[in-house]
């Protein structure tokens, strides 16, 4: 025996208008964070148990809406989370006779995320200073916190991340979890 499950949920964010983000300094680890890390991780797992020769195994990933259609102040967020879901839902298609793999995407969840998100002046980590205007930063800032009522409770995310994944797999390979009617924007793009 050895592990059969494992839920992937790792997440660093970013709030700053594409144009001012300071690439240098974010992309690497947004990339290394939500997409490297889970997927390195999962790929060693896989290995080290042998899940392929037992025909079994079961991936969850916690991606985030914005990896199903971006929104404004977070373009470099959002292509971390679409190459996370990307993988997996190739990863799933390759190896579906044995592995199942289910990719959560949650919105708005009433978390620390977006505290320590990374915005046009500083890295969240090192206080990198980028040079840029305090004026984007604090308008993302206010956007962030616009309205903390279309935030999912932690606890209710993860009940509805657990019923996604003892579900059937045909039924529930992709999970949205949002409490914001915004959710229809982001099926429709």
């Amino acid at each position: 025996p050895g592990i059969d499950i494992i839920v992937l949920n790792a997440g660093q964010y970013q709030c700053s208008p594409a144009l001012d983000t300071n690439l240098d300094v974010a992309l690497p680890d947004l990339m290394q964070i939500n997409f490297a890390s889970p997927v390195q991780l999962s790929q060693k797992l896989i290995q080290k148990d042998r899940w392929k020769e037992r025909k079994h195994g079961h991936i969850v990933t916690i991606a985030s809406l914005m990896g199903r259609g971006a929104s404004p102040l977070n373009a470099a967020y959002s292509a971390s989370k679409h190459a996370l879901r990307g993988y997996f839902h190739a990863l799933a298609a390759e190896e579906k006779s044995w592995l199942r793999v289910d990719v959560v995407l949650p919105g708005a969840t009433d978390t620390g995320l977006w505290d320590n998100s990374y915005n046009t002046k500083t890295s969240p980590r090192n206080g990198i200073d980028s040079g840029n205007d305090e004026e984007h930063d604090n308008s993302a800032q206010k956007l962030l916190r616009a309205d903390d009522r279309s935030k999912m409770a932690v606890g209710r995310c993860a009940q509805l991340i657990i019923s996604s994944m003892i579900g059937p797999n045909f039924l529930f390979f992709e999970t949205w979890i949002t409490r914001n009617p915004g959710l229809l924007w982001v099926y429709l793009a």
